[in-house]
């Protein structure tokens, strides 16, 4: 009886790996097979692309699967994975966590599924800093489609001391879109504690190729940071994006396979983009109000030696801030001459500034023109 039960799982098991294979481009190879009359024990090597997990970023994962279950009966199936190796879509690879990575994933029926990330830490590359993570795992749902996290932590020693993240639930319903709901830093500088609470932190980013033109752009809310509840910032929005960035360019820049050259040619062909941010409340020791940066921005015909001269002749630039006169009573005291630039009216603090042919304009006023 468990070898019929054997042979049956067994087959509907390769069944499942031959439509991963098939729908999914997921390579899988079994390297060796260790099953028993009682039980199965396989092995194999598993090739995920990237695009399967729909990491941009990632080219591939290879994963080493050990697969066990009791033949008689079959309840829990286990899949014991190790991160062999990661590869990045430039093809430069991650050796930091080679082996250091342990996943086990537990299903009673193949609709359930529960996962735990094994103990382990990472020292990086200066020798000194060491990243441990303890308690990560959870359940999956693959009928509804959603991930329910365990509360997990993440300590970087000899960074700024001590460093913990902790109380990390991720829904990760879609993967393009990265969500955590809660994030807790403890950091200590010279025996002082430092508080640092991030909720409900959401961050969208893309990459699209036209042509040989590359365009990326970045969205990004979080309704609030509280350190220490001195300072504490709420319901935050930015949007940045840059256009027509040179494909060739963009990858060396990317690769760190770049010179002054390179740099200078990209200054030259030229790229435009936005940068904006909103937040409603800022709190310093006091009520502190609001801030809204908008801006836009074109480069062309730049090379370092431009900037070197503080000749602004390649880049146009239309910038508008609000906030509010409390705010920048207090960035004055840190940069007194803001206040000969800003304006109050209707009980706003406005900037306005346009940068053209060279010329710089605050608030109507010329500042320089070359």
């Amino acid at each position: 009886t468990p070898l019929i039960f054997g042979k049956l799982m067994n087959s509907r098991f390769n069944t499942m790996i031959l439509n991963l294979q098939q729908n999914k481009g997921v390579l899988i190879k079994e390297v060796k097979n260790k099953s028993s009359y009682l039980t199965t024990d396989r092995i194999f090597e598993v090739t995920i692309p990237g695009s399967v997990l729909n990491q941009k970023e990632i080219k591939y994962i290879k994963l080493l699967t050990d697969v066990t279950f009791k033949n008689l009966p079959v309840t829990n199936v286990k899949f014991l994975s190790t991160v062999k190796k990661v590869v990045l879509i430039n093809n430069n690879s991650v050796p930091l966590i080679d082996n250091k990575i342990k996943v086990l994933v537990m299903t009673p029926d193949f609709k359930v599924y529960k996962y735990r990330v094994f103990d382990n830490s990472i020292n990086l590359k200066d020798g000194k800093t060491v990243v441990n993570w303890k308690k990560f795992g959870g359940i999956y749902d693959k009928e509804n489609k959603t991930f329910k996290n365990e509360n997990g932590l993440i300590e970087f020693k000899n960074l700024f001391n001590k460093l913990k993240i902790y109380n990390i639930r991720t829904f990760l319903q879609n993967l393009n879109n990265k969500k955590v709901q809660q994030m807790h830093f403890d950091v200590n500088f010279s025996n002082k504690k430092l508080n640092i609470n991030i909720v409900n932190f959401n961050v969208n980013s893309k990459l699209n190729i036209l042509n040989n033109n590359i365009k990326l752009s970045s969205t990004a809310k979080c309704d609030e940071v509280n350190a220490n509840n001195i300072l504490k910032i709420s319901k935050i929005n930015s949007d940045f994006q840059i256009n027509d960035i040179d494909k060739k360019l963009y990858k060396k820049i990317q690769n760190k396979n770049y010179t002054q050259k390179d740099i200078n040619e990209l200054l030259k062909k030229g790229f435009n983009g936005k940068f904006n941010l909103n937040i409603k409340d800022i709190f310093f020791m006091k009520d502190l109000g609001f801030l809204k940066l908008n801006s836009n921005f074109s480069i062309k015909n730049g090379s370092i030696e431009k900037i070197n001269n503080n000749d602004l002749s390649f880049l146009d630039l239309n910038m508008s801030l609000k906030t509010s006169p409390e705010l920048i009573n207090i960035v004055s005291n840190f940069f007194k001459p803001i206040k000969q630039i800003v304006v109050i009216r209707n009980n706003e603090a406005i900037v306005n500034v346009i940068i053209n042919k060279g010329n710089i304009n605050i608030n109507g006023k010329q500042i320089k023109s070359n």
